[in-house]
């Protein structure tokens, strides 16, 4: 029984060592190739994150571009507004004015009415007389 137990021990050996040997050589290896690995990653995750701060660049500078056309267009209105306010004064000025101008015909039509019914009064009175005359 000796030599089954010799032979299961120095199985159990030589399994145990070339498992040792084996790890011994290739961790290297497969430390090299874990670091590999990373770098990919490392690499991926740049691209990403340059293809993302691109993206953002491009719409940020879209936004920029919309905000200045805004600016414009809401300068280009504000000059119209000014405009249009002083084409307004003008206007009420000038209503203003044409407004005195109608009331001071209508108080020359009413004086002339009165003036007119005056006469008329008048030239009644001259008919009554050579109507008493004649």
């Amino acid at each position: 029984m000796s030599t089954e137990v010799t032979l299961a021990i120095i199985g159990c050996l030589s399994t145990f060592a070339s498992g040792f040997s084996a790890w011994f050589f290739t961790r290297k290896k497969q430390s090299a190739e874990l670091k590999s690995g990373q770098q990919d990653f490392e690499i991926k995750m740049v691209e990403k994150y340059d293809n993302v701060i691109d993206s953002l660049t491009k719409r940020l500078e879209g936004a920029l571009q919309d905000l200045e056309e805004a600016t414009v267009a809401i300068r280009d209105r504000d000059k119209t507004i000014t405009e249009l306010q002083g084409m307004l004064h003008k206007y009420e000025t000038i209503v203003k004015g044409l407004n005195d101008t109608i009331e001071s015909r209508n108080a020359k039509i009413q004086e002339l009415i009165s003036t007119v019914e005056e006469l008329t009064a008048e030239l009644k009175k001259y008919k009554q007389l050579n109507r008493k005359t004649e």
